[in-house]
C-alpha cells in the first residue's frame, strides 16, 4: 500500500461536523490541529469545539500554550529572512 503524501487530512461528516485528523505510522486517526479546533462543531448543534494535539484532548487555554510553537513554525516574518 502507498503512502499517502501528508498525514493531515480534512474529514466533514454528513452532520456537518469537521475532523482535522493526523494518521500516525500504524495507520490510526487521531484528531489533531495546531491552526484551530481539531472537531468543529455546525452552529445548529450547539456544542463547543474540540481542541486536540496528536489525539490528546485540551481545553482552549492549554491548547493555546502548547501550540503556539507549531503556530510560529507556520508564520514567516520578514524579521525571519534576514541575513
Amino acid at each position: 500500500m502507498a503512502r499517502k503524501d501528508s498525514p493531515y487530512r480534512t474529514i466533514r461528516t454528513i452532520e456537518g461536523i469537521l475532523f482535522h485528523v493526523y494518521e500516525a505510522e500504524n495507520g490510526v486517526l487521531k484528531p489533531h490541529s495546531t491552526k484551530g479546533p481539531a472537531i468543529e462543531y455546525p452552529k445548529s448543534e450547539a456544542k463547543a469545539d474540540e481542541y486536540f494535539i496528536f489525539g490528546i484532548k485540551y481545553d482552549y487555554d492549554k491548547w493555546l500554550e502548547l501550540s503556539r510553537p507549531f503556530r510560529k513554525a507556520l508564520t514567516v516574518t520578514k524579521d525571519d529572512l534576514v541575513e
